[in-house]
């Protein structure tokens, strides 16, 4: 077997795992996250990147106010710019939104 062979086997089995592990979130790795980004820009929310490659920070008038972590379809709320542990289920940009209104 060629190495470009064994590299597009291992890609495509890697991608498989990816997909299962996303929708065990409920969510989808297709999520168009240049969409969700654009859109809370244009909703006054500032989403700075970080070098984080996953993750989206939301921040409004230079406090952060959540994450979104892309991979895992999951976010959390920073109350008060307070980081908060608990993890919340990725099902749309409106639930996120009423949870950082």
């Amino acid at each position: 077997m060629k190495k470009s062979e064994l590299r597009q086997i291992i890609k495509e089995e890697l991608s498989k795992v990816n997909e299962s592990y996303a929708s065990s979130f409920g969510g989808s790795r297709n999520e168009d996250w240049e969409m969700v980004r654009d859109t809370l820009n244009r909703e006054g929310y500032d989403t700075p990147y970080t070098g984080i490659w996953d993750q989206i920070m939301v921040e409004k008038n230079g406090v952060r106010v959540g994450k979104i972590d892309k991979s895992g379809n999951y976010y959390h709320v920073y109350p008060n710019g307070i980081y908060n542990n608990t993890p919340y289920k990725w099902v749309g940009l409106n639930g996120f939104l009423k949870q950082i209104d």
